[in-house]
């Protein structure tokens, strides 16, 4: 038997034409026409397809990469993962890169119905952003390797109810008072995170406040391009300052003091973000220099934002950048939201099955009215699953942290609860680099203070941090000698 060999460029002219006839064949025109691949078009891009025939940005969506198989020959190393998930989305981009690529170097013309520009593929999602006319939209949609194609949205920080404070003279802010800290200090003043990166995906952060002297790893500007790190809005410096503040002021308000930072700003100083940049940000994290060999990716990123609730995970674009981190090793903490008290309120990333969700809670352990709860209601891999989220709970009202110039103030949100949470994973790293994302998921959730009902609940998930109770369960103890069993002894009988 002989193959005929066909030439890419004529695959995907058979492949247009034939879309092209058949909708042609339907009569569809205009918002009729829209509906073509309507089951691959998320609901937001839709209607703006019903109102517009200009370019609408786009990220589309293709067939994941990831996890990778477990059966490989040899165990993979962190840098030989990046490389397969790279080769991998490359290859499964080839064809609608080919056609991508024509219709940008094609010489725009008055009345052209397939126009393209804004060009951008991922390989931390198997996909691209794009802006483009309805009809190239149509098109990409009725690709066999194409899963949802989505509106580049915008995201925005939900309101902090910001105030701005001076130090009050307590030596720890009441956060860290409730979730171990200053006992920690006391038996264990070596486990700051030192030598931990933690990523935080924010506002930018003022790498000049004497809370970070000399702990800004890397920064990059997903909103101006901007080479030195800056904070024109202020909740990343105060997300940053609960995770890693150093107490220069006389009040600890960082969980891991002596932990390094990796900003990238997607936020802009109004509050706001595309789901492009944040795709951008979260692939720039699993690999800051863009040199697999060199480890510069940090251990945990923090994320104190979200949009609304995700009925499909598969369909969301930030499943599969959380997916490609987990399998760096890279742990997802996220905001649960602050839509509650309402029940099914958790946002994505939140939501998704594949992060790590925080609740806020306030100085006596109620649960904060804003608050998103779950439970979260998705299909995965096509089938209906209900999880019970958020993952955990910490402190969030009116939490006291740093401000840009060198300021401090207090604000609340799941957004302030999620960097008390990040910072303490920051610890456990330091006290155990080789644990695995999964690992530490399975501590957190196993030595929070449980509050509510008995079991993991909607409302607090597991309950409260507690960083004592985590670091105990990896054999440390109040007592201060360390460790209590040997590397061969850490294994999945200790979860």
């Amino acid at each position: 038997m002989s193959f005929q060999s066909v030439s890419s460029s004529s695959r995907r002219t058979a492949r247009c034409i034939k879309a092209s006839a058949f909708i042609l064949s339907l009569g569809l025109s205009g918002p009729a026409l829209a509906q073509f691949e309507d089951s691959k078009i998320s609901s937001d891009l839709q209607r703006a397809l019903d109102n517009t025939s200009n370019p609408i940005p786009i990220v589309v969506i293709l067939t994941p990469v990831t996890p990778l198989p477990i059966n490989m020959i040899e165990p993979l190393s962190t840098a030989q993962k990046e490389i397969v998930i790279k080769q991998r989305t490359r290859y499964v981009q080839a064809e609608l890169h080919g056609y991508i690529n024509e219709l940008l170097s094609m010489k725009p013309m008055v009345g052209e119905t397939k126009t393209a520009r804004q060009y951008l593929p991922f390989w931390g999602l198997n996909g691209f952003m794009l802006t483009a006319t309805p009809e190239v939209i149509l098109d990409i949609a009725s690709r066999d390797e194409v899963v949802k194609v989505v509106l580049d949205r915008k995201i925005k920080l939900a309101p902090d109810g910001r105030q701005f404070a001076d130090l009050d003279g307590a030596d720890y802010t009441y956060g860290l008072e409730k979730i171990g800290i200053p006992a920690l200090r006391a038996a264990q003043p070596d486990l700051n995170g030192k030598g931990v990166r933690v990523g935080i995906i924010d506002t930018g952060i003022d790498a000049k406040h004497p809370e970070f002297a000399g702990r800004i790893a890397a920064f990059r500007d997903f909103v101006g391009d901007k080479k030195e790190a800056y904070d024109d809005n202020g909740h990343g410096t105060h997300v940053a300052g609960t995770i890693a503040g150093a107490g220069v002021g006389g009040t600890q308000i960082g969980v891991a003091p002596g932990a390094t930072l990796v900003i990238a700003k997607s936020f802009t100083g109004s509050g706001g973000a595309s789901v492009s940049s944040l795709i951008r940000a979260m692939e720039w994290m699993g690999d800051p220099d863009g040199n697999p060999a060199t480890n510069d990716r940090p251990k945990v990123v923090s994320n104190s934002w979200g949009g609304g609730p995700s009925s499909d995970a598969n369909a969301d674009p930030f499943f599969q950048p959380i997916m490609t981190w987990i399998e760096l090793g890279i742990f997802p903490s996220f905001a649960a939201g602050n839509s509650g008290p309402r029940p099914g309120t958790i946002g994505s990333p939140g939501c998704l099955p594949n992060t790590f969700a925080v609740a806020a809670t306030d100085e006596d352990d109620n649960a904060a009215g804003f608050s998103s709860r779950g439970p979260v209601k998705i299909k995965v891999d096509g089938k209906d699953v209900v999880l019970v989220k958020p993952d955990v709970a910490a402190p969030g009202v009116k939490i006291f942290s740093a401000m840009p110039k060198g300021k401090y103030a207090t604000m609340s949100g799941t957004s302030m609860a999620t960097p008390h949470v990040s910072g303490v994973i920051a610890l456990i790293y330091q006290a155990k680099p080789s644990a695995t994302v999964l690992e530490v998921m399975e501590i957190l959730s196993k030595t929070s203070d449980r509050l509510g009902e008995k079991n993991k609940n909607p409302v607090f998930g597991a309950g409260r941090v507690n960083v004592g109770k985590a670091l105990s369960m990896m054999g440390y103890d109040d007592s201060g000698f360390g460790p209590s069993f040997g590397e061969d002894d850490w294994g999945q009988d200790q979860f």
